[in-house]
């Protein structure tokens, strides 16, 4: 089975020929990023997987996809998350 998942990232803020963000009605206007769009295989899953499904968004845009029981904040996530080495005191 595949999906497809379509993004935008984070625009910026229209301004004019002095440098100054562009409002419509007093509200900041936004220049839009473009659409990203990619397909992806949703890796096997079981039964007991159905609980939610979660993307994740990985540099290079690319994207990975899975059915999963547990929530990636869960130590027996998998495949789990980086995690940053602390760093020494000065």
């Amino acid at each position: 089975m595949k999906v497809t998942i379509k993004w935008r990232e984070d625009g910026e803020f229209k301004r004019d020929a002095q440098g100054q963000i562009v409002k419509e009605d007093g509200v900041p206007v936004i220049d839009d990023t473009p659409w990203k769009t990619r397909t992806v295989e949703v890796p096997e899953y079981s039964e007991k997987d159905l609980e939610h499904f979660d993307i994740h968004f990985l540099p290079g845009d690319k994207v990975f996809v899975k059915a999963s029981f547990s929530y990636p904040e869960h130590p027996d996530y998998q495949p789990a998350y980086p995690q940053r080495k602390p760093t020494a005191a000065p």
